[in-house]
């Protein structure tokens, strides 16, 4: 089967298509002067800059904008709240859990602060489908425990975290509770406030359909981290240190000012058209494209049934192909991209049995072309029967 178009379905690494929106608003944001409180005016009323820490902080529950810090992406989000959370504590060493799902933005930062003795260290397995147990995360928990890092919803299955729950117990424990939403954002309900998040760390250019290079950390009202970065802030500039108030403690130098308001008009989007009407046409293509896979005997499909509560993920190998050569495949002979290897999460794959290799994933957004799940379930057949 050869097709002129192609299908993108890669949307848990960076979305496509984006909402027509998202670049009227980054043309506007090149053509007209930067409209940027503390960094001079431009042509409209409104700092641009404000009201999209504002949607945001809406968007997640939160009260306060000036608690969203703008980052460069989930990666640096995480940074930030990792490294400044144990640096906050100073020489004194703690104890930190995090899970097999998470991702290495997060096992990478924890496993350097292990090694040069920061902190100690426990990763609680998932189950064999890659869901994760409460309990079990509770269990890990000893007297110095400090931080619990969840990955809200799997990169690799798209199982999803109880992270109410896991909330009830950090409150109760008095441990800090980092979400890690670079997936889940603009595909699940979050609500910081109400859940109990202390730390919430995103990107705009996956689910929420922004631009790369912008997401963002939400600190909450309890949590001292410490700067990673001092420099200008376009207010109290005669202060010879890095003022203390938020969001201008974390935000040195100018903030990515196009990635921002792109996001602003990504976010306006998703709103409008309604985030359970996004994540129902997600589900629908994921489970489409899951069910058909699933009738294909020499393809193994990982993660829970397709009945299952979960993201729009679905991640596969094929009998007798290794992962790399049916994704290659895939982009050369059927002009489908999808991502195959370990797509950064390797104690994940290894807790699912998908090898060394890792697995070949498609992933859905709301604006997937609503033909690429026959398109690629008929490809992977084909592929699989040479």
């Amino acid at each position: 089967m050869y097709q002129d178009k192609v299908i993108y379905v890669n949307n848990s690494a960076t979305s496509y298509p984006k909402p027509p929106e998202v670049a009227w608003a980054v043309m506007q944001a090149l053509e007209l002067p930067p409209e940027m409180s503390g960094r001079g005016e431009g042509a409209g009323s409104e700092d641009k800059v404000t009201a999209a820490r504002g949607r945001i902080a809406r968007f997640f529950g939160c009260s306060d904008p000036d608690r969203i810090i703008f980052c460069s992406n989930a990666s640096d989000a995480l940074n930030l709240a990792i490294h400044g959370f144990v640096n906050a504590l100073e020489s004194r060493p703690i104890h930190v859990v995090t899970t097999t799902n998470d991702h290495n933005s997060v096992l990478r930062p924890l496993r350097t602060l292990e090694a040069n003795g920061r902190i100690g260290l426990t990763i609680v397995p998932s189950d064999s489908v890659g869901n994760l147990s409460a309990k079990e995360i509770e269990a890990a928990m000893r007297r110095d425990t400090e931080l619990l890092a969840v990955n809200h919803l799997s990169n690799v299955v798209g199982t999803i975290a109880p992270v109410e729950e896991l909330a009830r117990i950090c409150r109760k424990r008095g441990v800090t509770l980092l979400v890690d939403a670079a997936q889940s954002a603009s595909v699940l309900p979050i609500d910081v406030e109400q859940s109990g998040i202390d730390l919430l760390a995103f990107t705009g250019h996956k689910y929420m359909l922004g631009p790369t290079g912008i997401g963002g950390l939400y600190i909450g009202e309890n949590v001292k981290l410490v700067p990673r970065k001092q420099g200008g802030t376009g207010v109290k500039s005669e202060y010879p240190f890095q003022p203390e108030e938020l969001p201008v403690r974390y935000e040195a130098g100018t903030v990515n000012y196009i990635g921002i308001v792109g996001l602003d008009a990504a976010l306006g989007y998703i709103q409008e058209v309604g985030l359970k009407a996004v994540r129902s046409r997600m589900t629908e293509l994921r489970a489409e494209c899951e069910e058909g896979l699933r009738r294909l005997p020499s393809v193994k499909v990982y993660g829970p049934d397709t009945s299952a509560e979960k993201g729009a993920i679905v991640s596969f190998t094929v009998d007798g192909h290794g992962v790399e050569e049916v994704g290659e495949i895939l982009r050369q002979h059927y002009r489908i991209i999808t991502r195959s290897g370990l797509h950064c999460a390797p104690l994940c794959h290894e807790r699912l049995g998908a090898g060394a290799e890792g697995a070949v994933r498609a992933s859905f957004s709301v604006l997937s072309d609503p033909e690429s799940p026959e398109a690629l379930v008929r490809a992977v057949a084909e592929i699989a029967r040479t």
